[in-house]
């Protein structure tokens, strides 16, 4: 997946998208995402997770330690397997290994009203993945499209 061409999803929002969004000049939809991803597009979709690349502990809570979520990009390509890699130095990137599902009706996050979680399973490993509702049908298509792994012998 190159990195240099990946675009941002539809539910990622930077504050240009949002500017041009509200001016009415550019409007995208799940729908052209995932056209464009059957078309060979690389996406960037934003999210969060505690398990992919483990949890951030930070201060709270009775024991004074906390897991907290990790923030990451997660690049979609279509027939490839997908790639988490964290926002924050260090950047470790993990490439996910099929068979690829994502599990679950979204769970709501208090604090993010537009974000939603889910389990995603990859190569038989559950992971917590909370993703902007916009993205899901984009995310749920990119595994769909990934063959997965043949059995080991």
């Amino acid at each position: 997946m190159t990195r240099d061409r990946a675009r941002l999803s539809t539910g990622t929002r930077s504050p240009l998208k949002a500017m041009l969004r509200r001016l009415g000049l550019r409007g995208r939809t799940p729908e052209k995402d995932i056209a464009d991803l059957d078309a060979g597009q690389t996406f960037k979709v934003m999210s969060l997770s505690k398990s992919i690349t483990g949890g951030r502990l930070t201060p709270g809570g009775r024991t004074g330690k906390v897991v907290t979520s990790r923030s990451g990009t997660l690049y979609l390509t279509a027939g490839r397997p997908p790639a988490w890699e964290e926002r924050t130095a260090p950047k470790r990137r993990v490439e996910l290994a099929g068979p690829l599902e994502l599990r679950g009706e979204g769970e709501p996050v208090p604090p993010l009203r537009r974000w939603r979680r889910y389990e995603l399973v990859a190569a038989g490993t559950t992971h917590d993945l909370i993703l902007p509702v916009e993205d899901v049908a984009l995310v749920r298509h990119a595994l769909s499209t990934v063959a997965a792994e043949p059995a080991a012998r």
